[in-house]
Order: C-alpha cells, then sequence, then structure tokens
C-alpha cells in the first residue's frame, strides 16, 4: 500500500513539475501580462490546452471554446510565418480541450500539426475533465482512491457495455459507494459535485 502511494505522489510531482515548467517559460512575455498565458482552471466558457515547438511562447493556454488552432498558434508567436497547416489537425479546426499541439513550421511555412493528449497527471492539475471512455488501467489509477482492484472493475464494465460508460456509473462498481464516487467524479465533471448528480437521479 505504501508502494502504491509512493508511485503516486511521485506522479503526481513531476505532473506538477510539466506545468511548472510552462509556466516560467511564459513568464516575462507580453502574452502572460496581458492574461493570455495565465494558468487556472477550466470551467465552462473556458478550456485549457498546450502547444509548443517552433513557436516563441510556448506553454499551457487557457481558451475561449470556440478558438481556432491557428489562433492558438498565433497567440504562442510562430518563428516563421505559415503559409499553410498540414497533419493531424488543420488551422481553421476548433482546439480540443486538454490536447497538446506540437508545430513544426519549415522554410516554405508549411505548418505542420501533431496533436497528443495531455497526460492525465497533468490534467487533473489544470482542472481539465477526465474522460471516462478513452482512459486506460493507468490512467484511472492516477485518480486518488482508484486502485489496481478498482480500476480493473471500470474497464471490465465498460468493455461489457460496448466500451462506453457515463460517469455516473461508476456507482455500478463493487467497491465505489457514494463518498468514494463524489472523489471520483469530480475529476471528470469539476464544479459539479456528486450531491448536485445525486438530487438530480431523484
Amino acid at each position: 500500500m505504501q508502494t502504491e502511494y509512493g508511485h503516486r505522489l511521485i506522479t503526481v510531482l513531476l505532473a506538477f513539475m510539466f506545468v511548472t515548467v510552462f509556466i516560467v517559460k511564459n513568464r516575462g512575455s507580453r502574452f502572460q501580462e496581458t492574461g493570455a498565458a495565465v494558468f487556472y482552471p477550466a470551467d465552462q466558457t473556458t478550456l485549457v490546452s498546450a502547444v509548443n515547438g517552433d513557436l516563441l511562447h510556448p506553454g499551457i493556454y487557457p481558451l475561449l471554446r470556440e478558438t481556432r488552432v491557428s489562433e492558438l498558434i498565433d497567440a504562442a508567436g510562430p518563428k516563421r510565418n505559415i503559409s499553410a497547416f498540414s497533419g493531424d489537425s488543420q488551422g481553421n479546426s476548433a482546439v480540443e480541450p486538454g490536447c497538446l499541439y506540437n508545430v513544426s513550421i519549415d522554410r516554405s511555412g508549411n505548418a505542420l500539426l501533431s496533436k497528443s493528449p495531455i497526460p492525465t497527471p497533468q490534467k487533473m492539475l489544470l482542472g481539465v475533465p477526465l474522460d471516462i471512455n478513452s482512459m486506460n488501467r493507468e490512467d484511472l489509477e492516477v485518480i486518488p482512491g482508484v486502485g489496481h482492484s478498482t480500476s480493473a472493475k471500470i474497464i471490465e464494465y465498460r468493455e461489457r457495455n460496448g466500451g462506453s460508460m457515463k460517469v455516473s456509473d461508476l456507482r455500478m462498481i463493487e467497491g465505489i459507494g457514494e463518498e468514494k464516487y463524489s472523489r471520483i467524479a469530480e475529476f471528470f465533471n469539476p464544479g459539479k459535485t456528486a450531491k448536485h448528480d445525486g438530487e438530480k437521479r431523484k
């Protein structure tokens, strides 16, 4: 048990270091001074994404939900003028919450984009809602209160239901009572307490 808690503590500390590095990179930039690159948890009107690569101000950005990828890159300051986008995402597509975008700009101005999910520990620190249907066992076990046994039961329940489940389905998992559910659900629905969810079900 001590080994498991020690592993989780190390994971959270590494995640905190990851976030701190991004914030320090942006310190002193004109974007932080105007509030464009300030770190704070996401709410219902904003999302949080990260960007790095051939940029003057890589880092973590809180954005309005309708923000385009090209607008995120403009805010981060591309090192070269961009003439076109290619890769995983186009410039006019909407920024996906919880995504890390990498930008590589060649000499002709073509920006190659690749994207990957921000790792679960960093999402938790940033207040980005987790997606219960895309998480593997390792992701689930980062959540406080979810160990090897519970994560296995969650995955098994999800697979029995066609690979999809709702956050409220966690109540169906053996070993997850109302108190534990309340703590776990907060990582999937920040700001929406399990108590409120329970009242809606009555």
